[in-house]
């Protein structure tokens, strides 16, 4: 019996993605890296919650503890 192949796709905007990366780089700087791991994280659940794989969106529940 053949499976059926789920659809996989990103649908997050680029400009969205430039957003997310310059806030992150900008609380990184004013806080002279203190919080680069929580600006890592964001940016990180920005994505995978954007992300769609086997017709299953991913989930990012990271802490920057």
């Amino acid at each position: 019996m053949k499976e059926l192949q789920q659809e996989s796709y990103f649908d997050g905007g680029l400009l969205q993605l430039i957003g997310w990366t310059i806030v992150g780089a900008l609380i990184t700087i004013f806080t002279i890296g203190i919080c680069f791991p929580w600006a890592l994280c964001m940016i990180q659940k920005w994505e995978a919650s954007h992300t769609v794989i086997n017709g299953h969106r991913l989930y990012f529940d990271g802490t920057a503890m």
